[in-house]
């Protein structure tokens, strides 16, 4: 988030593809306010992910 604070991004969208989809809902999580978009491309099925990524993704 400080790279995007420093050139000044207030709003971003954010894609991950197969396990960089779960980089890109944790990001998207954490600046929730931020992300405005968020794109996870070829997941897998079945992969790991923590409750709180959960019950976020589920939020959206």
């Amino acid at each position: 988030m400080a790279f995007l604070d420093h050139l000044k991004v207030n709003e971003f969208s954010v894609v991950g593809h197969s396990m960089g989809s779960l980089i890109a809902l944790e990001t998207a999580s954490l600046a929730e306010k931020r992300a405005v978009n968020l794109v996870m491309v070829g997941t897998a099925f079945p992969m790991a992910v923590s409750d709180v990524l959960l019950d976020y993704a589920k939020k959206k």
